[in-house]
């Protein structure tokens, strides 16, 4: 079966994007492979003849007419904290738990290093609130990518110095990767209640590697 069409508008600068989906269920496997960096999803509207100008759409999407608006799932954002001593910045108090990163990426591919381990946590229903762990550092700037892109505000992995400075009144027992560089090829991690300084290349997954975010506000 072809499936329903149904044309994803984005934003700011009107985009239309026609797609077929089954049902007409659209989800954010769909929208990511649609979304460019920097818009977000303004609507989805059904099925119509003939090809939907930008304008047309701007007005479909004002007067409400022929139209599921919003469809992209409403993330449940894990909880932030300003970051002491940073303004404008905000960091996840706990790790990234896997059914918030599952949500996120759907449809994302899972290779490499130590990818059937990630794998098998994703589809282990045990595992749903529990910290994701087996995440690499390109596994956490895709992730940090596609909150973006879903939201529109500014995601991405935290800095050693941010963590450091909102140690205090973080939460978590993995080692949680970070964008700061420890050699020319690896970046540092670090875990709460250690004062020691862990390191891994960015492609690398192992059992006690975690994620945290900070948001740029």
């Amino acid at each position: 079966m072809a499936g329903m069409k149904v044309h994803l508008v984005f934003g700011p600068q009107t985009r239309v994007v026609p797609v077929r989906v089954a049902g007409g269920r659209i989800n954010e496997a769909i929208i990511s492979k649609q979304i460019k960096p920097g818009e977000r999803l303004l609507g989805v509207i059904g099925h119509r003849q003939g090809d939907l100008t930008p304008a047309m759409a701007n007005r479909i999407l004002q007067g409400r007419v022929d139209i599921k608006f919003a469809a992209a799932p409403e993330l449940a954002i894990s909880e932030m904290i300003d970051i002491p001593g940073m303004p404008g910045k905000r960091i996840m108090v706990g790790e990234v738990t896997r059914k918030f990163f599952g949500e996120v990426m759907e449809g994302y591919e899972i290779k490499g290093h130590n990818a059937g381990e990630l794998r098998a946590i994703l589809t282990d229903p045990a595992q749903e609130n529990k910290p994701l762990t087996y995440v690499s550092l390109l596994d956490a700037r895709e992730f940090a990518a596609r909150i973006s892109n879903s939201t529109g505000r500014k995601f991405r992995v935290q800095t050693e110095d941010e963590w450091l400075a909102a140690r205090g009144k973080l939460t978590g027992d993995n080692w949680t990767w970070t964008e700061t560089k420890y050699s020319d090829s690896s970046f540092v991690l670090r875990r709460l209640g250690d004062d020691y300084r862990g390191s891994h290349d960015p492609e690398r997954r192992y059992l006690n590697r975690a994620v945290r975010l900070v948001e740029d506000k």
